[in-house]
């Protein structure tokens, strides 16, 4: 973390192993990905001064990218319950929802393709991903109460890792 300014950056993880992608959590906590326990990367929470380092679901494969929900009472993340090498997807990347108080993630995604690094709305009921499940990377968006998912670009270009305006 650094301050506002650059100034005064502090590492927070120490392990020997790549922890990346956090994402700050509504409670100020940060979130983010690890594979330091038993080789699959997981979903971890930390205090802001690095202490308190928890794992968050006993997920298997290759889980990642966490955003929490703006009222922070869900935290989504994708998730390939297999892995070749380190970071290679050996099955699907599925986007994953896991409610605040459990440790059993649910799988919110089915389509063919691979659904990666979802973004919550600022309303909290849906979610923005990617997904080649048009044959190239295109975005989409899931409506989390009925699971509806609607294409919301085309065209001959990638499009990845959006987000929502406030």
């Amino acid at each position: 973390v650094a301050n506002p300014d650059g100034g005064g950056t502090r590492r927070l993880t120490g392990t020997p192993r790549l922890d990346a992608h956090p994402s700050w959590h509504p409670d100020g906590t940060m979130l983010f990905q690890s594979p330091r326990e038993e080789g699959h990367t997981r979903i971890f929470q930390m205090r802001q001064d690095g202490s308190g380092q928890r794992s968050l679901a006993a997920t298997t494969g290759f889980c990642g990218v966490p955003f929490a929900a703006p009222d922070g009472t869900r935290i989504a993340f994708q998730c390939s319950k297999a892995i070749r090498d380190f970071g290679t997807a050996a099955a699907p990347w599925r986007i994953h929802v896991l409610d605040a108080g459990s440790t059993k993630p649910r799988t919110v995604t089915h389509g063919p393709g691979n659904d990666q690094v979802p973004t919550w709305s600022p309303d909290g009921k849906n979610l923005l991903f990617f997904s080649d499940r048009s044959g190239i990377n295109q975005l989409y968006e899931l409506v989390l109460e009925t699971g509806a998912v609607r294409q919301v670009t085309q065209g001959p270009a990638s499009h990845s890792s959006a987000s929502y305006s406030p």
